[in-house]
């Protein structure tokens, strides 16, 4: 029988915390600090596992909605066409591949068709992406401020999801 993930990251943190860190020197005072903070990512990782594939799902659904919008407002010369092609097909491939791997194949796309639209696009199509561009980048900023909530460097997004 193999451990979980969850055990093995349990098992750790414990050994980094009662065999590693008294075992440090008092005064290697950097890698007592790098110990710690493999500690924490360890516990942040463990608290996230169980969450992380709907996270990554939800992650790659919301750039597929993005660049499908994009791809639908796209209009422009022959190089916003090419990068047009280029993030369909990307697109369309990416139905077949994890949620990490989509949502990097989807910003690929998405950066390509932005940067495309810079050199040909047609100005009114560009005001429109933008405005959606905006209105998602506010809502993953949104979406990763809660999901990195555990790590405390945001304080003011525990006081936004207590409201």
């Amino acid at each position: 029988m193999n451990p979980s993930v969850p055990d093995r990251l349990t098992s750790a943190i414990r050994a980094l915390n009662f065999v590693v860190l008294p075992a440090l020197p008092s005064d290697a005072s950097l890698a007592r600090e790098q110990t710690q903070l493999v500690i924490g990512h360890l516990q942040i990782t463990l608290a996230q596992y169980a969450s992380a594939p709907d996270f990554e799902t939800q992650e790659a659904d919301d750039f597929r909605d993005l660049l499908t919008s994009v791809i639908q407002l796209a209009k422009g010369g022959s190089v916003t066409a090419a990068a047009t092609s280029e993030a369909e097909k990307l697109l369309a491939e990416s139905l077949k591949q994890s949620a990490l791997q989509q949502t990097a194949s989807l910003q690929k796309g998405l950066d390509g068709l932005l940067v495309a639209l810079l050199v040909d696009g047609n100005e009114e199509s560009y005001s429109h992406i933008r405005q959606i561009v905006i209105e998602q980048a506010t809502h993953r900023a949104d979406v990763d401020r809660r999901w990195f909530s555990l790590m405390g460097f945001d304080p003011e997004i525990r006081e936004i999801m207590n409201a």
